[in-house]
């Protein structure tokens, strides 16, 4: 639960900022499930303009962060411990092509 409830802080954490863009210009959609083919896939946040489209995944991570682009990860150390997560890079990157195939 406190993986989920961090999740949803960290993109609770992004409705201040955006609210600074006009939303004459900047579209916002919030937790988006879209169909990929016979499954779906799911974007935490998508900003949609005339000329672009943005995806954002957000995390919410503490600690110092490196994102590892050889293997692939986003490495976490905090209290001298090493953590390795999925890299979310690869994460959006999916997302994008995903969106550009629907």
């Amino acid at each position: 639960m406190n993986k989920r409830l961090a999740g949803y802080k960290g993109e609770a954490s992004l409705d201040f900022p955006l609210d600074f863009l006009d939303s004459k210009e900047y579209f916002i959609l919030h937790d988006l499930r879209l169909p990929d083919h016979d499954r779906f896939f799911q974007i935490d946040t998508l900003i949609l303009t005339k000329k672009f489209a943005l995806v954002l995944e957000v995390k919410n991570i503490t600690g110092l962060l490196h994102f590892d682009t050889v293997y692939n990860q986003l490495i976490r150390i905090k209290n001298g411990k090493e953590q390795v997560f999925p890299c979310p890079l690869l994460q959006v990157n999916r997302q994008a092509s995903q969106l550009r195939s629907g």
